[in-house]
């Protein structure tokens, strides 16, 4: 893959969300969180810069960037910002900086009346090209994900609503432009309110999805079923339903189903989910390192995960540890390649620690066991420990030791890195 000579990481993020503020005080501290402006510079030095099980070579990354922050909250109107641009240089002529801005939005807006609501929502992810090799820059893609979509809430009664969407979603890639697609998906509901806490909905879903590059294009129905209620502990929420997909030589059946419940106990809360949904390989959602588009199949993913989190010390420790199982399971193939089923397991652990104001830690661990193909299975192991001195209101000090370590069958694929960087930072 031939890259560009700069690098410029860029991060969007927008998302609906609601705030109160229960003072003139509170309300000045969360506007300095959720509006401000970054600049920042790291020196990285890696004992391993080239990722390679027998070529061991010192190496080091200069980066320079700038983040904006900003959220909003009004009536008819719910907006949050964050944007990230970055530039880095490395001291290896054989590794090409590169250029790309990854992050993920949405903004909600109320159209003439409350009942009226236009949604727009991006992601932009970065991720592996081929999962067998490691994760330097030149192995690595970006893809876009928009959506846009209008929502028509018809209150019938204090308890009944129906409800008429409509959403277009585009789907792009930077360089491998033939996983490109789009989808057109019709919405019809009908939502019933028991009380205050619970609420049913039933939903009529039917789509039409469309590869250009391949010519294909599949039509989706889907009917689910939902319910949602608080309870003693928290909240959980229940959704199953059918799916029937038509493709131009084939037919296709299967079901769907969701299940997450909370429960919060003094210092503690736990959070479980379980799921199966229909997607193809291109509308995927996950994190980064979940994400893989080698293929183009439509499949089915079921997911597993525990989550619990630790507050204490007047909320100056925090700590998660997430598990989680996925196993994608396709039914048809797109580009005309193998179908199967892939598992992939993991776990990581976060623990943030605030000793002072001013003097903060923080440690994350990552390991994650993922199938490739029958012959093929990948290892990944992370470990993150840094600490953070703030020398006033904006300027800021990092410090972050990380370690890596891939094992794979193809021996080309392991490796293991050692990295030190030191970042200076000043926020307004």
């Amino acid at each position: 893959m031939n890259m560009s000579n700069n690098t410029i990481r860029i991060y969007i993020t927008l998302s609906s969300f609601s705030i109160f503020y229960g003072g003139s005080a509170i309300a000045s501290e969360a506007d300095a969180r959720n509006k401000f402006i970054e600049v920042g510079a790291e020196y990285e030095h890696s004992d391993n810069i080239y990722k390679l099980p027998n070529r061991k070579k010192d190496g080091t990354t200069t980066t320079a960037g700038i983040e904006l922050g900003y959220k909003q909250s009004k009536a008819n109107n719910r907006i949050t910002l964050n944007y990230y641009a970055e530039h880095s240089e490395t001291s290896e002529a054989e590794l090409q900086s590169n250029s790309y801005w990854v992050g993920n939005s949405a903004i909600s807006q109320d159209v003439f009346s409350k009942n009226l609501l236009f949604n727009l929502e991006h992601t932009r992810q970065r991720y592996l090209i081929d999962q067998t090799k490691t994760g330097l820059d030149s192995n690595q893609d970006e893809r876009d994900l928009l959506t846009a979509g209008l929502q028509w809430l018809i209150p019938y009664s204090p308890r009944v609503i129906f409800i008429l969407g409509a959403t277009h979603t585009q789907t792009w890639f930077k360089k491998e432009k033939i996983n490109d697609n789009s989808t057109n998906e019709g919405q019809v509901s009908l939502q019933y309110a028991f009380d205050d806490i619970s609420q049913i909905q039933l939903s009529y879903f039917r789509s039409q999805n469309k590869f250009d590059d391949f010519d294909y294009t599949y039509d989706e129905h889907n009917l689910d079923v939902s319910l949602t209620r608080q309870y003693l502990l928290g909240n959980y929420a229940f959704n199953a339903g059918g799916n029937w997909v038509d493709t131009s030589s084939e037919k296709y059946d299967g079901y769907h189903y969701g299940f997450t419940i909370d429960a919060r106990r003094h210092r503690h809360l736990f959070i479980f989910n379980a799921s199966q949904v229909l997607t193809n390989t291109s509308a995927q959602v996950g994190t980064d390192d979940e994400l893989d588009f080698s293929k183009n199949q439509l499949f089915y993913r079921t997911n597993i995960s525990l989550q619990q989190q630790y507050t204490s010390l007047d909320e100056r420790l925090l700590s998660t540890i997430r598990l989680y199982y996925d196993n994608d399971d396709a039914i048809t193939s797109i580009d005309g390649s193998d179908i199967g089923d892939q598992d992939r397991y993991g776990a990581y652990v976060k623990l943030s620690w605030s000793f002072t104001h001013k003097l903060s830690a923080n440690l994350f661990l990552n390991y994650y066991n993922a199938e490739l193909s029958t012959s093929d299975t990948k290892k990944f192991v992370e470990a993150k420990i840094g600490s953070r001195y703030n020398l006033n209101s904006s300027i800021y000090i990092q410090f972050t030791v990380s370690f890596e370590k891939q094992n794979s069958m193809q021996n080309s694929a392991g490796y293991e890195e050692k990295n030190y960087a030191t970042r200076i930072a000043f926020r307004y």
